[in-house]
């Protein structure tokens, strides 16, 4: 009996099993997860003519590729000029020509660093319980069914109950599931968490990791057989930042990508300084106190202008930062307005104590900027050489780097051309291909059975407390599958 759509729940109506669907939930549509799911959308759009011209395309995905022929010539001068990309059409028609894309966005206010006023415990709870979003759960396991595959980008904390939950209504709808772990405390979940970050991934057959770190720390609690390393993608020039990822199970939009908005002219920059921008959220972690300790001697040297875009996290380093000449506090911005401000900056800087794989490094490396970042494990992957390192927490390094890539016209070029190429290496067909060989990761394990609760572990009974007489865990998890 074919299905129908519940018209009370809003759902998209259900279609044959094809391609991958990607599902994030409750991001904030200026962080990390957002820009890798633009960047994912721009080589779905690549993907599209591949899909086509390749002779393993499948029926249910040339509709989706000829479809937007807006879409499809503007993406082709994209993909021509590599060989690389020409070479992955295989992978390419391999669903991931046929990608789609359910996301949900929490509200981010720009914030002034102040604390909730509320008790600590139920902070924890409001936190814990209000980004559940039920309805959205339902539509994950409705679109879910026209899916072969539906890959969930899970990041850390109380956000694992959530994903969670997605990876499990995605697996009893039938498909496969792969995870991708975002967030840059997962390594210290894997030790405080270690319960609930194996049972969020549990029903994924793969779970890719950004970085060595947290390769290491999953391995020891979910065990190295399902771990792939996959590195976000980097975005291509001007469309990265450029659109808002399409909302529930909406495939890539026909049309052009629109250009980056000009965001405004930073204020007290001298005539002929160098710009300085960073995009993150205003935070210790991000490295903010240490880049205000070596902005005077920066600003001395160079007469340039810093420009900081993000979330004010820490009321403290804010008013640091609104009392230092020459430091522009824009907030939050829209991808698009990022893109703006990215094409006229100098140097990009990153400072940050620790890091998932950076999407704001990636973008400011495919926009073709000078680098200058903290020399952390996951900065040094991925830039790869591209970017000039100064040791963490150092503001005297820090300084010296921003110095130096600000007042040497050689270095800063040859720092952008080493960036530009290590994006490309990141990009595109390259992308696509390691995304392909995700998905066929791990060849010959299946993927672990679901438990029967859709719950975290505290409420996840033991296999002790069975069921029905007669009935064993093992039994009630296969029916209910």
């Amino acid at each position: 009996m074919p299905l129908t759509r519940p018209r009370w729940l809003g759902l998209p109506p259900a279609r044959p099993r094809a391609g991958v669907l990607h599902v994030a939930l409750h991001v904030d549509e200026a962080g990390g997860i957002a820009s890798v799911l633009r960047a994912y959308r721009a080589i779905a759009a690549t993907a599209a003519p591949a899909a086509t011209a390749a002779p393993t395309a499948t029926a249910t995905a040339a509709p989706t590729a000829t479809a937007a022929p807006t879409a499809t010539a503007a993406a082709a001068p994209t993909a021509a000029p590599t060989g690389r990309a020409a070479a992955t059409g295989a992978g390419l028609a391999d669903g991931l020509a046929d990608s789609r894309f359910l996301v949900t966005y929490r509200s981010g206010g720009d914030g002034d660093g102040a604390r909730a006023p509320f008790p600590r415990r139920l902070a924890t709870l409001l936190r814990l319980a209000a980004p559940l979003e039920p309805r959205a759960l339902a539509r994950v396991r409705w679109t879910a069914r026209g899916h072969e595959r539906v890959h969930v980008h899970l990041s850390h904390r109380f956000s694992l109950v959530r994903d969670g939950m997605a990876a499990r209504a995605a697996r009893r709808a039938g498909c496969e599931v792969f995870v991708t772990v975002h967030g840059s405390s997962i390594e210290r979940d894997c030790a405080t968490r270690a319960r609930l970050v194996a049972w969020a991934l549990r029903p994924a057959r793969a779970v890719a990791v950004l970085n060595s770190q947290v390769e290491a720390a999953l391995a020891a609690v979910v065990g190295p057989e399902r771990l792939f390393r996959l590195p976000n993608p980097a975005p291509p020039p001007r469309l990265a930042a450029a659109a808002r990822v399409p909302g529930p199970a909406a495939g890539p939009e026909p049309g052009p990508e629109p250009g980056p908005e000009p965001g405004p002219e930073p204020c007290g920059r001298a005539a002929g300084g160098a710009r300085f921008l960073f995009v993150g959220e205003l935070s210790r972690r991000k490295g903010i106190d240490v880049l205000l300790d070596a902005w005077p001697r920066v600003a001395r040297e160079t007469g340039g202008v810093l420009t900081l875009l993000g979330a004010r996290l820490d009321s403290e380093l804010t008013r640091r930062a609104a009392g230092l000449a020459g430091v522009e506090l824009a907030g939050r911005q829209t991808p698009a307005a990022v893109a703006g401000y990215l094409s006229r900056a100098t140097v990009f800087v990153l400072p940050s104590r620790s890091e998932g794989m950076p999407m704001a490094l990636l973008e400011a490396m495919s926009a073709g900027l000078a680098v200058v970042a903290s020399d952390i494990p996951s900065i040094r992957g991925a830039a790869d050489g591209a970017a000039l390192l100064a040791p963490v927490g150092d503001a005297t390094g820090l300084a010296d780097a921003l110095v130096a890539a600000a007042t040497d016209p050689g270095a800063r070029a040859a720092l952008a051309g080493r960036a530009r190429a290590r994006a490309a290496d990141l990009s595109g067909g390259a992308a696509a291909q390691r995304l392909a060989e995700f998905y066929r990761h791990p060849p010959a394990v299946p993927p672990p059975a679901v438990p029967p609760a859709a719950n975290p572990p505290a409420a996840v009974p033991s296999a002790q407390r069975g069921g029905r007489a007669g009935r064993g865990p093992t039994e009630q998890v296969a029916n209910r599958c």
